[in-house]
């Protein structure tokens, strides 16, 4: 049961755990944001809820999914950088857009998460995991078939994600080759049933020679009952 007037069971709550390296319990629960600067596109891929695997409600965890909340791209808000220009460090380009997230229960509130241990007040996001990709074909769908790369250059998050490198199991401060530690972006909590959160600018650093790339971010939030029924 979610302490504090929250329930269990809702559709959306994502297993999330672990005190090591990245683990299969952030994969589940990762925002997929597959970025294209050349042409200025992101498309944002929430991950699964309940069928998720190992999916199991009566854990309190407070990572949602596609669900409960939408993660929407601002248009317009794109910006890439030349190398080293535009707030990009030496030999970098920055890449960066503005984002919003979206209640989308009825009967919710979103609030400060209990776990993963916040930094403090509000509604966070951080990203894990951040690759290169290429685009091999087109699925039957129409979709691109995208494949992460390893060895073509790095990305990394940007101080346009404000919270600096931050544990998310332990809580607190990192040191050098601690894992579980990333920058993230806080949004004002509760963001009521239904409501939006104003948008934010999330940013990436990344090698020139990296063309494309795919940021899988965790969106951190627990549910405050505040009608009847929860749901849409």
């Amino acid at each position: 049961m979610f302490p504090g007037s929250q329930f269990s069971g809702r559709v959306g709550a994502v297993p999330f755990g672990g005190g090591g390296a990245v683990n299969t319990a952030f994969s589940q629960s990762g925002w997929r944001f597959d970025v294209v600067p050349a042409t200025q596109a992101v498309t944002v891929t929430p991950p699964g809820g309940s069928g998720a695997p190992g999916f199991n409600p009566g854990l309190q965890r407070s990572v949602l999914a596609g669900d409960v909340v939408s993660v929407s791209v601002i248009p317009g808000t794109f910006v890439v950088t030349g190398v080293g220009l535009g707030g990009a460090p030496p030999g970098k380009v920055l890449v960066k857009f503005d984002i919003r997230i979206t209640n989308l229960l009825t009967g919710a509130n979103l609030i400060t998460p209990t776990f993963p241990v916040p930094p403090g007040p509000g509604i966070f996001l951080f990203p894990y995991s951040i690759r290169p990709t290429v685009t091999i074909g087109v699925n039957p769908n129409g979709t691109d078939i995208v494949v992460e790369l390893l060895n073509t250059g790095q990305v990394v998050p940007g101080a346009d994600f404000d919270g600096p490198p931050y544990h998310w199991v332990t809580g607190g401060g990192c040191v050098l080759g601690t894992s579980n530690c990333y920058r993230y972006e806080s949004f004002t909590a509760p963001l009521l049933a239904g409501g939006a959160t104003a948008s934010r600018t999330i940013g990436f650093e990344l090698d020139p020679s990296v063309n494309n790339f795919r940021a899988k971010l965790v969106l951190a939030a627990d549910l405050q009952n505040v009608g009847p029924a929860a749901g849409r």
